[in-house]
């Protein structure tokens, strides 16, 4: 993926980023919306503030599966392969770390444990775990067939 001087990616010439590129953009928020939560347990801050750092992360969380659902579908194809062998290895799936971060905000008044803390901190090692899995795994193979498709080409990555 082309970067510019910003750090931002590149548009394509319609002004949009690729499904890679925004699946990316959206990793990088997420992981700040992660640094975030990370700090102001590690500061003890208030209630409050980390229930606001957690409903920011949440509704993140939620748009990118969104919108990584829509980027993958036309290439379903093409992803069943990687995808499928994915769901055998051990790892947490964004969607369960999404409704695990739900439960766990409905729940948020109730007086915080050390247990309640350590299994917050679980859950975002495993979001950012699953980010770097996405970007190692899914990402090389979803921008093959971005890059199949816009080059016409119908053959498998």
């Amino acid at each position: 993926m082309r970067r510019r001087r910003s750090g931002r990616p590149t548009r394509h010439a319609a002004g949009t980023m690729s499904g890679v590129e925004a699946l990316a953009h959206d990793h990088e928020a997420l992981r700040q919306a992660l640094v975030s939560v990370e700090g102001a347990l590690a500061r003890a801050e208030a209630s409050g503030s980390i229930e606001a750092r957690l409903s920011a992360l949440r509704g993140l969380l939620a748009r990118h599966l969104q919108r990584e659902a829509a980027a993958l579908l036309p290439y379903a194809d093409r992803l069943e392969g990687i995808l499928r062998a994915q769901r055998f290895q051990d790892h947490a799936e964004p969607q369960v770390v999404l409704r695990d971060l739900n439960v766990f905000c409905s729940a948020w008044g109730v007086p915080s444990t050390e247990a309640l803390l350590l299994h917050l901190r679980r859950l975002l090692d495993e979001l950012r775990e699953r980010l770097e899995e996405e970007e190692r795994e899914v990402f090389p193979v979803l921008e093959t067939a971005e890059a199949a498709n816009a080059g016409g080409d119908d053959a498998h990555p």
